[in-house]
C-alpha cells in the first residue's frame, strides 16, 4: 500500500515537471534562411512596408520585425513561421504575413 502511494505521488509531481521542462526547452534546430530586409514603401501610400526578401521574386511581410533590423538592404539570417494575420493592400487578395522566430545580422 505504502509503495503504491509513493509511486502515485511521484507520478503526480515528477511527470508534470518533466512535461514543463520539455515544453520550455529552446529549439536549436531553427531553419535559418539568408535574406535581405527591404523597405517597400509606406503602407499608407500603398507600399508594403518592411519585408524580408528571400530571393529577387519572393518576399515575406513580417508581423514583428524588431526596430534594430529596420535598415534597408540589411543582410540577415532569419527563421519564421506562418501567422494568421493578413496584410491588406490594393492587391487582388490580402497577403499572408509571417512571424519572426529568430533573426540575426549576417
Amino acid at each position: 500500500m505504502r509503495r503504491s502511494l509513493l509511486f502515485r505521488i511521484c507520478l503526480v509531481i515528477i511527470l508534470p515537471c518533466l512535461g514543463i521542462i520539455w515544453a520550455c526547452r529552446k529549439t536549436d534546430n531553427l531553419d535559418l534562411r539568408e535574406a535581405l530586409v527591404v523597405w517597400r514603401g509606406d503602407p499608407a501610400a500603398d507600399g508594403l512596408g518592411w519585408t524580408i526578401s528571400l530571393t529577387r521574386d519572393h518576399f515575406e511581410i513580417p508581423t514583428n520585425l524588431p526596430r534594430q533590423y529596420m535598415i534597408d538592404s540589411l543582410r540577415v539570417s532569419v527563421s519564421f513561421e506562418p501567422s494568421s494575420k493578413k496584410f491588406y493592400c490594393m492587391c487582388a487578395q490580402p497577403i499572408s504575413m509571417v512571424e519572426i522566430v529568430s533573426i540575426k545580422r549576417r
